[in-house]
């Protein structure tokens, strides 16, 4: 199918099986002369953690369920929809640790997290508040934020989990796009700072700095670097992905417009894990140009992970790369 149908049909997967958020009634249409009952087709979509719109080939596209069970049952689905097998894919969701340390100044790609929290997560880039000025750290607003109600939010690095202390912090949480279960989310961001340590934007292992964004396209070959995998490559596989993330606090998140990448070694052929937990808030660069793309903030476990659009964050965050 051409990619206009395929951004319709994703559409009206989400609204009406894969977040159902008016309880709308549905059928699985004429399938062995039964009607398939709503809670049939519903109950494919338990399965479902991402509908994803997929490049075939130069004209044409395809549906893909990213679900925990590589043997999903299509068949209602297909119906519903008129479509070829084909048409609508399913695909399955399937550990290297790198030490942190301090690093000063501050660079890409290492450890944070909150002062009085557990977690840790990867320090995606540097911006610059473009209200009031100063430098601060982009990451995930599940990274920076604290629940404990502490006042002053301190952030540290390397994150406690690493052995953060009081002298690491380097800034406070600011402020966030945060994720809301009521609605259907586009971003899971966050700054923190102002800066209180000397920072680097060049990208480790380059001589080039990390300060220029461009719009991801598919089929764009990209590269991240986090505190739990370190550099992966991949490949952007669609624009316009809806997923479900379950957070820490055990609520269902809904995300719509995410990008999706494909993990794969540096040949971008052989498949490989692209993110693992830690990973969170590594920014995703072009290959080719090493402009940002997106925020990464969540990932199946396995080849798949997903990321926020860079130019409609940094917009609604009110910040910028220069």
């Amino acid at each position: 199918m051409d990619y206009r149908k395929a951004i319709k049909i994703q559409k009206i997967i989400c609204d009406n099986f894969f977040f159902n958020r008016q309880n709308v009634p549905v059928s699985a249409g004429d399938f062995d002369d039964d009607i398939e009952p709503a809670e049939l087709i519903l109950e494919i979509f338990s399965e479902v953690i991402a509908v994803n719109v997929i490049k075939l080939s130069n004209v044409d596209f395809a549906i893909e369920l990213l679900s925990r069970n590589n043997d999903l049952y299509l068949t209602p689905i297909l119906e519903y929809f008129h479509l070829k097998k084909g048409e609508i894919i399913s695909s399955l969701s399937e550990e290297p640790i790198i030490e942190q340390v301090k690093k000063r100044p501050l660079v890409m790609g290492c450890s944070i997290g909150p002062l009085y929290e557990g977690w840790r997560g990867t320090l995606g880039c540097f911006v610059k508040d473009i209200d009031k000025g100063g430098v601060y750290i982009l990451s995930n607003h599940h990274v920076l934020y604290s629940e404990t109600g502490y006042k002053d939010n301190f952030i540290v690095q390397p994150a406690t989990f690493d052995g953060g202390k009081n002298e690491d912090a380097i800034g406070l949480y600011r402020r966030s796009l945060a994720p809301d279960k009521s609605t259907v989310n586009d971003f899971d961001a966050a700054i923190a700072g102002p800066l209180s340590e000397e920072y680097s934007q060049i990208i480790p292992g380059f001589n080039i700095t990390a300060d220029e964004f461009t719009n991801a396209t598919i089929d764009m070959k990209v590269y991240k670097i986090g505190i739990r995998t370190g550099k992966t490559f991949g490949i952007i596989t669609s624009l316009t992905s809806a997923l479900k993330v379950n957070n820490s606090n055990g609520d269902t998140l809904d995300y719509q417009n995410q990008l999706t990448i494909n993990g794969t070694q540096e040949d971008f052929t052989t498949p490989q894990n692209f993110s693992l937990p830690g990973d969170s808030g590594s920014v995703i660069l072009d290959y080719n140009t090493n402009k940002i793309v997106g925020l990464l903030f969540s990932g199946n476990g396995g080849f798949y992970s997903f990321a926020n659009n860079i130019e409609p964050l940094l917009h609604n965050l009110r910040v910028s790369l220069k």
